[in-house]
C-alpha cells in the first residue's frame, strides 16, 4: 500500500489527511474552503465538482482524485480569504463587484 497525503496552505482543509491505496488504485480527497475563503487551485490530482472539472476559484467543496496510485503522492489545495472590508456595513465579496471611495491609512493610492 501506498500513502496518499494531502495538505492545505490558506483557510480551508483537505480530508482526509493521508490514506493508504493498493498498487494501482485510486484515491479521493475533498478540499474544503472556510466561511469567506475560496479554493484557488490544486496540484497532485484531478479536481472536480459534481462530476464537472472545478473552475477556480471555487466556492464549494472539491473532489480530488488521484489515479493509478504507484508509489507515494501528495495532493496540495491553496486557499485564500475573500473578503473586503471597506469599514463599517461595507463588506463585500471579491467576486462581486465593488466601488470603493477613500483614502487609505500610510498612504498609498486605490
Amino acid at each position: 500500500k501506498y500513502t496518499v497525503t494531502g495538505t492545505a496552505s490558506g483557510p480551508g482543509s483537505v480530508t482526509p489527511a493521508s490514506t493508504q491505496v493498493n498498487y494501482g488504485g485510486n484515491a479521493v480527497l475533498t478540499a474544503t474552503p472556510n466561511s469567506g475563503a475560496v479554493l484557488t487551485g490544486v496540484t497532485g490530482g484531478t479536481a472536480t465538482v459534481s462530476g464537472s472539472p472545478a473552475t477556480f476559484p471555487s466556492l464549494a467543496p472539491v473532489t480530488i482524485t488521484i489515479s493509478n496510485v504507484t508509489s507515494p503522492r501528495a495532493v496540495a489545495a491553496t486557499f485564500a480569504a475573500v473578503g473586503v472590508d471597506a469599514g463599517v456595513a461595507q463588506t463585500a465579496m471579491v467576486i462581486t463587484k465593488v466601488t470603493l471611495r477613500g483614502t487609505m491609512q500610510g498612504g498609498g493610492t486605490f
